[in-house]
């Protein structure tokens, strides 16, 4: 069996500083661990860029000098990202390609030339061939999604993905891959152990992503089942652009807006970013309002002599989390539900520092967006309240 495993490790930037030490010990170090432990093994990692910032900012530059000697030892690919890990489809092209370049800057003064990125990761696999178009302009060749984001996987089973071609992006020439999503969605190390028992394991190829913190902080792994099927001598680890250039065939696809949290539901209703922008949530939309005053206030002025503290508080504002937390979805298979009115909060007040800190801005629309900032934050702790009656 082969197995491509791809984590995707960040923190919001405006993270509580032990709340980042335990993670990183935890996780991070966990699974550096492991890999140190097993030299055989390979993963695929996505650092974004505020988490290294984090790192080095707060005594835990230890952890990227043992990716760095991972990477020596060919057991890490790192891939590019968007620094403030923002929705990338929900943003104007001109923050996508500064968050991308924000990204490059920091993991390159991080890693030197050992960052040599050739794939890249969507925040949350939020497609579209919009983003996809200035990702390849950026100078990336492959991308990962979720498997929901091609029609024909979901559609016509008989037409689905296979393992053993490389795809292109049709009419873009970006090349993708797609994550198992039913494995993906398990704690994956069981999953694969199951799949090693099976008569037919010989010949699987299983591609999984998740979030890095999955091991050690989300899910405790007191059997020690990811360093036990690392040891297998049934298993193969391969990074991602290794098990591309080990293709062979190609085929062109379209795909479709989504991310690797869509539902089939959301998709034929359009509503392909559910969990950050959804028509059918009015605080999505009073947030968005607030987001988007911020975003014209900058591209406005442009010469503003505190424009460096305007954008750097609007890249906090963009954090997927702020609207990750406001869209109260259940996970039923995980027993969570993201709300969280103090995180909500934390992204409307960078908004707001955002609108704030523009000398040259006109005082009516820092007045309107006080108003706004504050209806928001009335709303969610009145939506709060009625939840816990």
């Amino acid at each position: 069996m082969i197995w491509i495993n791809f984590l995707h490790i960040y923190q919001p930037p405006y993270q509580d500083k032990e709340v980042l030490k335990w993670v990183a010990k935890e996780s991070y170090e966990y699974i550096l661990t492991v890999l140190e432990k097993n030299p055989d093994a390979k993963i695929t990692l996505n650092i974004t860029g505020c988490l290294t910032e984090q790192l080095l900012g707060n005594g835990l530059s230890e952890i990227l000098e043992r990716i760095k000697k991972l990477i020596q030892n060919e057991q890490i690919e790192l891939v590019g990202s968007a620094k403030f890990h923002p929705i990338l489809p929900l943003i104007p092209e001109k923050e996508i390609v500064r968050q991308i370049e924000l990204n490059n800057k920091i993991n390159k003064e991080a890693f030197g030339d050992l960052y040599n990125p050739s794939g890249f990761f969507l925040p949350e696999m939020a497609y579209s061939d919009a983003v996809a178009k200035v990702i390849r302009d950026s100078g990336f060749k492959w991308i990962i999604l979720d498997e929901i984001s091609s029609p024909s996987r979901i559609k016509n089973k008989e037409l689905s993905i296979k393992d053993d071609v490389k795809y292109f992006i049709k009419d873009i020439g970006l090349q993708v891959i797609f994550r198992d999503r039913e494995i993906s969605n398990t704690y994956v190390p069981v999953s694969i152990e199951e799949m090693l028992k099976s008569d037919k394991h010989d010949d699987q190829i299983v591609i999984t992503a998740t979030d890095g913190e999955l091991y050690g902080h989300h899910h405790k792994d007191f059997d020690n089942k990811l360093e036990k099927v690392l040891q297998s001598d049934k298993l193969q680890t391969l990074t991602v652009s290794e098990y591309i250039n080990s293709l062979n065939e190609i085929e062109q696809i379209d795909l479709r807006n989504s991310s690797w949290e869509s539902t089939q539901e959301e998709l034929d209703k359009d509503i392909p970013f559910a969990l950050w922008k959804n028509p059918e949530n009015p605080l999505h939309e009073k947030l968005w309002q607030l987001a988007n005053i911020a975003i014209e206030a900058i591209e406005n002025n442009s010469e503003d002599p505190d424009l460096y503290w305007a954008q750097l508080h609007l890249d906090y504002g963009l954090a997927s989390c702020t609207f990750w937390w406001a869209s109260a979805k259940k996970f039923h298979a995980l027993g969570l539900e993201s709300w969280n009115p103090e995180e909500i909060n934390k992204g409307v007040n960078q908004l707001l520092k955002s609108i704030r800190a523009l000398k040259n801005l006109d005082n009516k629309i820092k007045i309107d967006a006080e108003y706004l900032a504050a209806e928001v934050k009335k709303d969610v702790w009145q939506t709060h309240w009625k939840r816990l009656n």
